[in-house]
């Protein structure tokens, strides 16, 4: 499968959110989406700090839903996805 250097931020967040509808969730939280990603062969490995690559995501505005609540991060499900 290919590096998380390799997918787009676009098929990450539609990653995402299709399993939050899955999943039938409100939100998630970078570490417990880093973990579906590394599942589904989208990110390599947890990282250094878990959730730190999607964090990253979140804050170049890439993932849809990403919102920053204080100094946490949440991803909301879109209903227009």
């Amino acid at each position: 499968m290919q590096s998380d250097a390799t997918n787009g931020p676009a098929k990450i967040s539609a990653f995402i959110q299709k399993q939050l509808r899955a999943r039938k969730m409100k939100s998630v939280d970078p570490v417990t989406a880093t973990e579906w990603l590394i599942k589904r062969g989208l990110q390599k490995d947890i990282g250094v700090r878990s959730g730190s690559f999607l964090r990253s995501l979140c804050r170049r505005g890439v993932i849809a839903g990403a919102e920053k609540h204080g100094s946490k991060w949440q991803i909301k499900k879109n209903k227009a996805t």
